[in-house]
């Protein structure tokens, strides 16, 4: 059991570092006029990442370890649904 409250401590304290890198970079490959879009789904979406531990860890009180990271894979697969259809332009598309 202490296996995953060391694997949940190492997660919870490696995803600031990663949204940090990740605001970085959707702030430098967008255009000006998408900047305040990113900006708002990103915001929206740290709401997510702030409520999803709880409510993981209230599931796995009546559920499975197993069920629960099978849902939550299964959501992370669903995201190249949208990840294929974002249009980055090439450099020579972007007006400096």
């Amino acid at each position: 059991m202490m296996i995953w409250y060391a694997l949940f401590f190492w997660a919870g304290n490696s995803i600031p570092g990663v949204r940090i890198t990740y605001e970085s970079v959707w702030l430098e490959i967008t255009t000006n006029d998408n900047r305040a879009v990113y900006t708002g789904i990103r915001g929206a979406l740290s709401l997510t990442t702030a409520v999803f531990p709880i409510i993981a860890g209230l599931l796995i009180n009546v559920s499975t370890f197993e069920a629960i990271f099978s849902f939550t894979s299964l959501l992370v697969v669903s995201a190249l649904f949208f990840f294929v259809r974002l249009k980055c332009p090439s450099p020579g598309d972007v007006e400096s």
